[in-house]
């Protein structure tokens, strides 16, 4: 999330021209959309190495123990993941895209 503000407060003399030209949906649908797919591709990595660990794991044991991945967290946590995303994609976004296009340009 923080990343996202940093980024944000870093662009937004950029958001001020874009948005002279009459672009806010372009502003916050990219930030949105950008949120996502960095959440997502960082939950997707994150349940490949569990379950190869798991894999791993269940052949180094003895066969008496068990590691269960069940599928309902594996979806749970893409899902909590993609919309942590969208809501840290999407808050600093609408904030800079709500900004008044001379206000933003002269932004530091």
């Amino acid at each position: 999330m923080n990343t996202r503000v940093l980024l944000l407060t870093q662009v937004i003399v950029v958001f001020g021209a874009i948005m002279l030209v009459g672009a806010f949906l372009m502003i916050s649908g990219k930030h949105t959309f950008g949120g996502l797919i960095i959440s997502g591709t960082g939950a997707a990595l994150g349940v490949t190495i569990a379950g190869v660990l798991a894999i791993l794991t269940r052949t180094l044991l003895p066969p008496e123990f068990s590691v269960p991945v069940p599928w309902f967290s594996v979806v749970l946590a893409i899902g909590v993941s993609c919309v942590t995303g969208l809501l840290f994609g999407y808050l600093p976004a609408n904030k800079a895209a709500k900004l008044h296009p001379t206000e933003s340009l002269r932004y530091e």
